[in-house]
């Protein structure tokens, strides 16, 4: 296994500079400030507090789901007071959105917690285990069925009708499909980058 233990003792860390601009960044913002530093109440408690964090890293993106869904749907609110006919299909798109961004992170937290994945930070390299790479396949069986729903079941005329759940208007499917050609791309070039140069930890 290529990943290294977390070293405790390195000097004092500068915080991240860029602002929070989304529910996963405010959380891991916010936990990289609460995290102990080393020589905080002794370094074994800090180790062992920060080895919890990394064990359940995966309920943070639980919750970043449904702090975004709570947003979406008060996006929503607004264009169902104009149209209340759309209040059906934000229900069904946003199950969907909870359900399908929910997935992952559940998978990933019975491997980690079965002990089959030491802990959240091996998923950052995947030739490491099997069953990160299994987990890997699937995120993109369902960002495959995702570019098929976008693509030829009409997904991206459903975003554009109900607009909310991304963070900018749009008004053209083209620039959907666009938008998720790109989102592949990156997680298709995050993959390739973990397996052939996992960082050291």
């Amino acid at each position: 296994m290529r990943l290294q233990s977390l070293d405790v003792d390195g000097g004092a860390r500068d915080a991240p500079t860029s602002p929070a601009s989304t529910p996963v960044a405010v959380l891991l913002s916010t936990l990289w400030y609460i995290a102990p530093r080393p020589g905080w109440m002794g370094k074994t408690w800090s180790w062992e507090c920060m080895a919890f964090v990394f064990k359940h890293v995966w309920v943070l993106f639980i919750a970043a789901g449904f702090i975004n869904a709570a947003i979406i749907r008060g996006r929503a609110q607004a264009n169902i007071k104009v149209n209340p006919a759309l209040a059906p299909g934000y229900q069904r798109m946003l199950r969907w959105f909870v359900i399908c961004g929910t997935i992952p992170w559940v998978a990933q937290g019975g491997l980690v917690l079965t002990g089959l994945v030491p802990s959240s930070n091996h998923f950052l390299d995947p030739a490491s285990n099997p069953f990160v790479l299994a987990w890997f396949g699937l995120v993109f069986l369902l960002l495959g069925a995702f570019a098929l729903w976008v693509f030829a079941l009409g997904g991206a005329e459903a975003l554009v009708k109900y607009p909310g759940f991304i963070n900018v208007q749009v008004n053209d499917p083209r620039v959907i499909k666009l938008l998720v050609v790109g989102m592949i791309l990156g997680a298709m070039a995050g993959f390739a980058l973990c397996y052939f140069t996992p960082p050291e930890m």
